[in-house]
C-alpha cells in the first residue's frame, strides 16, 4: 500500500483504506453462509472478500471512504452517495467481474468488467466524475 496525504479534505488516507478492509473483511462474519439474511442470499465468498480488500488500494486518493455493504447476489458493494444527483457504485460478485454504476448530475455511466488485478479503466472515468461532481 501506498502513502497517501492526509492534510487535504476528501484524500483518501491509508488509515481508512486499512479500516475499509477490515470492514469487508467483517462482512463474512455477517454475510458468509447461505440464506445469512434469512430471504435466500446468497453466501459472501471468501475469494470476493479478497478481490474487494485488493479493489480498495486501487481507489484514488481524491475520493472519500465509501460506504460498504453484502449483496444477497454474493457481491461486496462499495457506495459513494454525495447527493441525490451524484452517486457512484461499484461492486465485485461471484462472476468476478467489477460491475459499476454511477449517476453524475443527470449523466448515467454503468457496466462491468472482469476483474483482472487492477481497477477497470471505466471505473477510474468514473471516479473522475464523482472528484468533478463533488468540487461543484
Amino acid at each position: 500500500m501506498g502513502t497517501y496525504h492526509t492534510g487535504t479534505t476528501g484524500e483518501y488516507p491509508n488509515e481508512e483504506r486499512v479500516s475499509l478492509k477490515r470492514e469487508v473483511h467483517s462482512l463474512l462474519e455477517d454475510a458468509g453462509t447461505e440464506d445469512w439474511d434469512g430471504e435466500g442470499a446468497l453466501a459472501l465468498a471468501p475469494e470476493i472478500v479478497d478481490i474487494a480488500q485488493k479493489l480498495i488500494d486501487e481507489f484514488p486518493p481524491h475520493v472519500g471512504r465509501p460506504d460498504v455493504n453484502a449483496t444477497p447476489h454474493g457481491e461486496v458493494d462499495f457506495d459513494w452517495i454525495i447527493d441525490r444527483n451524484v452517486m457512484l457504485t461499484v461492486s465485485v460478485g461471484p462472476s468476478r467481474e467489477i460491475a459499476f454504476a454511477g449517476l453524475f448530475h443527470g449523466a448515467r455511466l454503468s457496466g462491468c468488467e472482469l476483474w483482472e488485478g487492477t481497477l477497470p479503466q471505466f471505473v477510474h472515468c468514473c471516479f473522475e466524475r464523482l472528484h468533478e461532481a463533488q468540487n461543484l
